[in-house]
């Protein structure tokens, strides 16, 4: 992207003019512990930004590539530090590749994490058959679209039915009000949507109309009359 400075320079900017009663969350990745405390705090200062989001699926190259997310004291030391110079809310991206990711959600709730989005993408990949050669630079990359969903919904639902005093968001594959439907369902406040877009730039008003009349036809007024209905304990 392009980078910290031209995002706070630039990009805040228009985003504020653009669209003024929209809220905005940053997404921030980091390679080291310094690079993400940095970030945080920098975009903790600007008025525009009223939450960061940390996404732990990012290589920790001061411990060997490991995902941040991939190793539950990491990602404790993570956000209590993040936590330490941001003076707004902060959200967690968990990873789907780790074998206990509810485990890493879990603490990083404990840890002062405001928010837990469950999931970042799937680590994949994908090789030209004509060039033999992997199609991405970076050899892996991450699956995101409607195949992931029932991944991240199943583990929604786990961090929900273990921590259900946890703020939680939905994320990977919504691309209709129906799955949006069945994160709430599984404990979430909200859900992010991302590929879908990229197809449909109104999937996110077809959501929010989808979720507006299920509502009216179950008789519920709020997001919490069906929040976690689903999740049975």
């Amino acid at each position: 992207n392009v980078g910290i400075d031209a995002f706070i320079e630039k990009k805040l900017p228009l985003f504020a003019e653009t669209a003024p009663d929209a809220t905005c969350v940053a997404s921030i990745a980091g390679e080291t512990l310094e690079e993400f405390i940095c970030l945080a705090e920098r975009l903790s200062g600007n008025p525009t930004v009223k939450a960061i989001e940390l996404n732990i699926s990012c290589p920790n190259v001061a411990k060997g590539g490991m995902h941040f997310g991939a190793d539950r004291n990491a990602s404790i030391e993570l956000v209590k530090e993040c936590r330490k110079v941001s003076s707004v809310p902060i959200w967690v991206k968990v990873t789907p590749a780790t074998t206990d990711p509810v485990s890493v959600a879990l603490a990083c709730g404990e840890a002062g994490a405001d928010a837990v989005v469950a999931t970042n993408t799937v680590p994949a990949t994908k090789i030209d058959i004509r060039k033999c050669r992997p199609v991405l630079g970076n050899v892996f990359g991450g699956l995101s679209g409607p195949a992931i969903f029932p991944i991240s919904l199943r583990i929604a639902y786990m961090i929900h039915k273990a921590m259900p005093e946890l703020t939680l968001i939905g994320c990977g594959g919504v691309d209709c009000g129906e799955k949006a439907v069945q994160f709430i369902l599984a404990g979430c406040s909200a859900v992010e949507i991302g590929c879908a877009t990229f197809r449909n730039p109104g999937t996110v008003l077809e959501v929010k109309s989808f979720v507006e009349k299920y509502m009216e036809e179950m008789g519920f007024e709020t997001i919490e009359d069906f929040r976690g209905k689903a999740v049975i304990f």
